[in-house]
């Protein structure tokens, strides 16, 4: 702290010679008033002068000169101080992988697939040929998955109206797997993605589930939905969740667990929204840890946790590339809002299933979520970006549109 000797003597007159050298003189700008005020007032000698008033007016004006002085100084501090506050803040707030310069000038060249009239698109899931898109479609009331034509984004036929189905859809070969209560209790059904032929249930299963995955040797990994012994007024009070944020699920604590052919599961961790590797060998996931949440890698036996991912941010929706040696994931660490996810920025980014290569994919102001990345690198994602006259012209739209379609890029 700066300490100011206490002074009775008279304040010495800024001399002209000093007025006259202002010009030259490297003055921060918040002290040029200062000293010009001091230049243009005298102190008046104080022999001579009919006493009383004249040395009051003198006292007065050296405790002006004193405040004056520590006005000086303390906001030439704070100029000063002032631009490494906001370094020192900017550090703080920015994640890891963000760069300022970098959102006020780069773009990307992301395409639009699906728009229809008063809809929205969520959720996409690539074929295995990269041909047919699987989609959750919302439309005014009504809820359906959809194939689509990665093309154009054209409907093909709707694969079931299931509403348990809209929470846990995957190809399985050329089949759509899901889950569905179409025989009265909760089960996971094959049906083929065309629409023609039978449908078969590999699984019947019991309680809140979602995230549902069929693997090849008949077990299937899921996420377990766990009542919280106590919920607090805040959840109770939370009605709707966001179709955004599938990886939030109030008043429940969810696990990953697997699932065997005679209906007993093993659980094998805490986490949401796993992706299990095209070789079936390792499951991506997401894991809370403190209020961010991060991307996990495990075996599908439980085995072998490790980290994926770090820093201040949200990293979910994770989606692995068609050899397995990249993930996709939906993620906030751009500009990161752990209070409020709605005030966030999500983008999509990529890393290598080994930890390293971190890179943003999309840049957009919009929420960016819900990767899947085909054979030729081109990532699949549902974003409320705006939608331009000029793309609704060309699609011969003249209604409304939902709010959430359909977008695609390369990953480079």
């Amino acid at each position: 702290m700066l300490t100011m000797a206490k002074s009775n003597a008279l304040p010495t007159p800024v001399q002209p010679a000093m007025v006259a050298r202002h010009g030259k003189m490297r003055i921060p700008s918040c002290f040029i008033p200062i000293v010009m005020l001091r230049s243009r007032r005298r102190v008046p000698a104080a022999t001579g002068i009919c006493g009383k008033s004249k040395f009051n007016k003198v006292r007065v004006y050296s405790m002006n000169m004193k405040y004056i002085s520590i006005f000086a100084v303390l906001a030439g501090a704070f100029c000063i101080a002032l631009p490494a506050q906001a370094e020192l803040f900017d550090w703080v707030k920015a994640p890891e992988g963000f760069s300022k310069q970098h959102k006020e000038v780069l773009t990307d060249s992301a395409q639009l697939v699906t728009l229809e009239p008063d809809s929205s698109e969520m959720y996409p899931k690539v074929s295995k040929d990269g041909v047919d898109l699987l989609v959750m479609v919302e439309q005014k009331r009504s809820a359906w998955l959809s194939r689509r034509a990665t093309e154009n984004g054209d409907p093909l036929n709707v694969v079931t109206e299931d509403a348990e189905a809209l929470t846990s859809f995957h190809w399985f070969d050329k089949d759509v797997a899901f889950l569905s209560n179409r025989a009265g209790s909760l089960g996971l059904w094959n049906k083929p993605a065309n629409g023609e032929g039978l449908m078969h249930r590999s699984h019947e299963l019991s309680g809140p589930l979602m995230d549902v995955t069929l693997l090849s040797d008949g077990t299937a990994i899921g996420v377990r939905l766990v009542a919280e012994a106590v919920v607090s007024k805040a959840v109770a009070r939370q009605q709707h969740v966001d179709e955004f944020e599938n990886w939030h699920v109030p008043g429940y604590n969810t696990y990953l667990v697997r699932i065997h052919a005679d209906g007993s599961e093993e659980r094998l961790s805490s986490g949401i929204n796993p992706a299990v590797s095209p070789d079936e060998k390792q499951i991506v996931f997401s894991m809370p840890v403190g209020r961010s949440l991060h991307l996990f890698l495990m075996n599908v036996d439980g085995s072998g946790l490790a980290q994926l991912t770090d820093a201040r941010s949200v990293d979910v929706q994770p989606a692995w590339s068609t050899d397995g040696q990249s993930i996709v994931f939906a993620s906030n660490r751009a500009e990161a809002d752990l209070r409020s996810g709605n005030k966030s920025q999500w983008d999509i980014w990529k890393i290598s299933s080994q930890g390293m290569g971190l890179a943003q994919v999309t840049f957009d102001e919009a929420r960016d979520g819900a990767p899947s990345m085909d054979s030729k690198g081109f990532v699949y994602f549902h974003s409320d970006r705006s939608i331009s006259k000029e793309q609704k012209a060309e699609r011969q739209i003249k209604s409304s549109v939902g709010k959430f379609h359909i977008w695609k890029i390369h990953a480079e």
